[in-house]
């Protein structure tokens, strides 16, 4: 717990951007705990022949035509999604075309 003694008072860093709040006026052993958030991890860096997972939201209109067009090719959504990745990017930037 991060706390500041001065003159008397304590001052506890409760807020998230680090700014010093006055919680209460009480001896050290009557302060409340308080704990921090989840530690985010950091994002893994894509390398050659690896897979990195991504989470996307689509309107729902489009995500049902997805799941529509996977269960007609029987495939996965994910492979679907790729797929249409893929399309994209050897179309808007052909020289990227050999090398997805």
């Amino acid at each position: 717990m991060a706390a500041l003694a001065h003159f008397g008072l304590v001052f506890h860093t409760i807020h998230r951007y680090g700014e010093l709040w006055c919680s209460a006026i009480l001896p050290t052993s009557e302060l409340p705990i308080v704990t921090r958030g989840a530690k985010r991890k950091q994002k893994p860096t894509a390398t050659e022949g690896s897979s990195v997972r991504a989470t996307i939201s689509f309107p729902s209109d489009i995500y049902q035509t997805l799941e529509e067009v996977a269960a007609q090719k029987k495939v996965s959504l994910a492979w679907v999604v790729r797929e249409a990745a893929e399309q994209y990017i050897a179309e808007k930037w052909p020289l990227f075309k050999g090398k997805v």
